[in-house]
């Protein structure tokens, strides 16, 4: 019939979906989680080939297997310590700067790839990041920078000439483009020096000299960038407001696309309508000089490819948008996401950084999947001694189940923590309760002399409002708990919730799908069905003794039949 046919479908790709969660969840070393007597395959290495289409052309595509996420408390991570660097304006408020950088923190983990972080802000004023899986200089790299890009024009004299160091290297002040000066208002010039700390040269300083526009025989002879000397790029307009050109008058929609041609990556960037007149000003003003604009990232110039800074001559007016060119593509991607997620409200400087190791440590969570394993194997037991045929259907959908949940969580990826082993090993008698009641279901069916496939359609039906209630009930209450979580920065919260969510959404399809495919796939073999007592085992002796005899399909008491 049409509907076996269906159920044979279904059972195909049940076994199909459980060998590829097999594939994806399987450990690199199962000797540390399974009996080592046996000799298990190993799951380093295990790719996958997989058919794709780029550019409108088919080809294959391997997919090398990652190891499953885990939170700073299974596996580990760094640990910073930021505080705010040099005196705080008067009229910022330091409360409200310390949790507008602690929510810029946590866009950038999320932009980053790096999930359950955990920044909170310290009772002296500190802010505390604790990062899993990466190392304390990536960490740095990527969380610890301010991110307050600017854009700086050269120093000038009256005469429109160039300020350019001869020897040396210009002191800046801290994450700006501002060069430092001393108490007589001159521009602070660091002395080069040689390996024994001797000063090369004795006339470390700055001078002015002549700067050609484009299209004479001179541009070319006009200094190269790290000689130059800048300040921040400010806009004056005719009310005499002056605007600086800075990274926090762009729009949060930075992103990188690669050149046609040359197919070199460009960074593009939006201004906002305060941004466009500034920008307006300022590139009007360099393009009548030929002057260059240099992009400087916390207080350091951005570099091309070749490590040299970035200054290219304004040539045209630059309103709405404008681009940088000459990064790499890694470094591209970077600086459009810290573009993107916004500079501090104030600078920070890392005053604190440790490795933080693994709270559970290896061994625990060895030996706590080793708890999980023998859990459900007691799980597995009483339900096949409860209820016979129906409880060993129950196990192996269990099993199936569990790898199901775990394959979400690694192809998500979800990073789990101890929150989340919770959640999950929660989720798990979530999905044991669903086939109970539906097993309750069906022997109150045979009890009343129903055939074994309509006590099977009908204890799936008639428990289905019970386990749809109850768990839209725990998903309601999940959503509740992210946004809990959500509303008070509390990761391992939102982690607990989405991890139970899945676990409930697979639970559903569990229960109803691959528990009730089974039965109704067992229920038809004949010897199976003739024998009750593998449904009922603790049905009336009658009941129990009548239905061996009654065809394979009735599985009911003819006593009852005939009393009806």
């Amino acid at each position: 019939t049409m509907r076996g046919l269906w159920s044979w479908i279904l059972l195909l790709l049940i076994i199909g979906l459980t060998a590829l969660s097999v594939v994806t969840v399987w450990p690199s070393t199962p000797d540390r989680y399974l009996p080592n007597f046996i000799p298990w395959p190993e799951g380093k290495g295990i790719k996958l080939t997989l058919p794709t289409i780029q550019g409108g052309t088919f080809g294959l595509s391997t997919i090398e297997r990652r190891a499953m996420s885990l939170g700073l408390d299974l596996r580990g991570g760094t640990r910073l310590v930021l505080e705010p660097e040099g005196d705080i304006p008067p009229e910022i408020d330091l409360e409200d700067a310390l949790e507008g950088a602690r929510r810029i923190i946590e866009r950038r983990v999320n932009e980053f790839g790096v999930a359950e972080s955990e920044v909170n802000i310290l009772s002296n004023r500190r802010l505390s990041v604790q990062l899993p899986g990466i190392d304390p200089g990536e960490a740095i790299d990527k969380i610890g920078r301010t991110a307050l890009l600017q854009f700086c024009e050269p120093v000038t004299d009256e005469l429109g000439n160039v300020a350019v160091v001869r020897d040396g290297t210009v002191q800046y002040e801290s994450q700006s483009c501002q060069p430092a000066r001393d108490a007589a208002g001159e521009i602070i010039v660091e002395s080069a020096t040689n390996d024994q700390g001797n000063i090369v040269g004795e006339g470390a300083f700055i001078e002015f000299v002549p700067w050609a526009r484009s299209g004479t025989p001179q541009a070319g002879a006009n200094p190269s960038p790290q000689r130059i000397v800048w300040q921040p790029a400010i806009a004056e307009d005719e009310n005499g407001v002056e605007t600086e050109l800075t990274g926090r008058l762009l729009r949060p929609n930075t992103f990188v696309f690669n050149e046609p041609v040359l197919n070199r990556p460009i960074l593009q960037f939006e201004w906002t309508s305060e941004g466009r007149d500034a920008s307006e000003i300022v590139t009007t003003r360099l393009l009548e000089r030929n002057y260059p604009l240099a992009p400087f990232l916390d207080g350091e110039p951005v570099p091309d490819s070749n490590g040299l800074p970035i200054a290219p001559t304004i040539q045209g007016v630059i309103t709405s948008q404008g681009n940088i060119s000459g990064l790499d593509a890694s470094e591209a991607r970077e600086l459009a996401t810290l573009l993107n997620t916004g500079a501090f409200p104030i600078p920070l400087r890392v005053v604190q950084q440790q490795d933080v190791d693994a709270t559970l440590g290896e061994n625990a969570v060895r030996n706590s999947v080793i708890a999980g394993e023998v859990a459900l194997i007691l799980i597995m037991v009483f339900m096949v001694l409860y209820y016979r045929l129906p409880g060993v259907v129950a196990s192996l959908a269990l099993i199936i189940y569990t790898g199901f949940v775990l394959a979400v969580f690694k192809l998500w990826p979800i990073t789990l923590t101890l929150a989340g082993v919770g959640a999950f090993v929660l989720s798990v008698g979530v999905a044991v309760d669903a086939n109970i009641l539906i097993f309750e279901r069906m022997k109150e069916e045979l009890r009343v002399g129903r055939n074994l496939i309509g006590a099977v359609d009908d204890g799936f039906n008639r428990a289905w409002s019970s386990i749809r209630d109850s768990n839209i009930s725990t998903l309601i209450t999940c959503a509740i708990l992210y946004w809990f979580g959500n509303q008070f920065d509390e990761s391992s919260i939102k982690g607990f919730a989405v991890t139970l969510a899945i676990g409930v959404a697979v639970s559903m399809f569990s229960a109803i799908t691959v528990t009730r495919t089974f039965l109704l796939l067992i229920v038809r073999f004949r010897p199976i069905a003739r024998r009750l007592w593998l449904f009922i085992p603790d049905s009336p002796d009658d009941i129990r003794e009548e239905g061996q005899q009654l065809p394979a399909m009735a599985g009911g008491s003819s006593r009852q039949q005939e009393e009806r």
